[in-house]
């Protein structure tokens, strides 16, 4: 008796990682998302620098796991990976050149993705063409 408890909680521990392991995001929802970051206001000792708004223009790719993001005349390929996901929201982690990591988050259903802006640039709401 306790060892079927055993196999049944290994095996059930194997279908949660196997589960969990395998998140797929729709075809649907890669493609093209773009918006504006809203200007703000960076402070620098005592100085402080107002930052202008700027398009971003962000292509996401399921081959290869590309993810390339244009912010005004300046742009970044990089790669996406899933690190969380819930029935509305897939968390994604974007590695660029140079270890820069920027976090993502993509509404499934709104066909919307939000760039969490590294400090102090603002979140910034990006909608799919």
């Amino acid at each position: 008796m306790c060892m079927s408890k055993i196999v049944l909680s290994v095996c059930f521990s194997l279908l949660v990682s196997v589960t969990l392991n395998a998140q797929k995001i729709r075809r649907k929802n890669f493609g093209e998302y773009s918006g504006t970051i809203a200007p703000f206001e960076l402070v620098i000792d005592t100085v402080s620098v107002k930052v202008a708004g700027a398009p971003i223009v962000v292509h996401f790719e399921k081959e290869l796991h590309l993810f390339s993001q244009t912010i005004g005349d300046s742009q970044l390929t990089g790669t996406w990976e899933i690190t969380k996901k819930t029935t509305a929201i897939i968390y994604l982690k974007v590695a660029f050149p140079g270890n820069i990591f920027e976090q993502y988050e993509l509404y499934i259903t709104d066909k919307k993705m939000v760039r969490n802006g590294m400090y102090p640039q603002p979140n910034t709401q990006l909608m799919k063409h």
